[in-house]
């Protein structure tokens, strides 16, 4: 059976998070649904002010709130790091899995945020098919 966070666990895990930046990571993960590999790439310029994100492959909707808060820190990519330009999904793992694994007993992997977006979505009526496009 495929793991995921409860509301509660979702609500408790980004109320722990101190870094603004660790929150954004937390954020859209589970509110794009998106894998980790696609958010070490993402590029200011696929997030819009209205909330759609554009991937390599499909478009994804956030919370307008949540696209204003990235293009405010946003350089040419949306997450990097003092030394490179981008994140890499590893140090997004090496990030996240702490702050998931306080409030989660099982798997405590990023990987559990797209599942819980799934499930969320799935949970409050929406389409499986829209899920799907949601989600790639």
């Amino acid at each position: 059976m495929t793991e995921y966070l409860t509301r509660e666990e979702l609500e408790t895990l980004l109320h722990n998070i101190p870094a603004q930046r660790d929150k954004l990571l937390v954020r859209l993960l589970y509110e794009s649904g998106c894998s980790i590999s696609e958010l070490s790439v993402l590029k200011a310029q696929a997030v819009h002010s209205d909330g759609t994100v554009h991937f390599s492959d499909r478009k994804a909707t956030i919370s307008s709130e949540l696209a204003a808060e990235l293009l405010k820190q946003a350089d040419t990519y949306i997450f990097h790091t003092r030394q490179t330009p981008t994140i890499t999904p590893k140090r997004i793992q090496q990030i996240l899995k702490p702050y998931i694994a306080a409030v989660h007993k099982g798997k405590a992997t990023p990987h559990i945020l797209r599942y819980t977006h799934i499930v969320h979505a799935y949970t409050h009526g929406l389409p499986l098919a829209a899920i799907s496009e949601q989600t790639g």
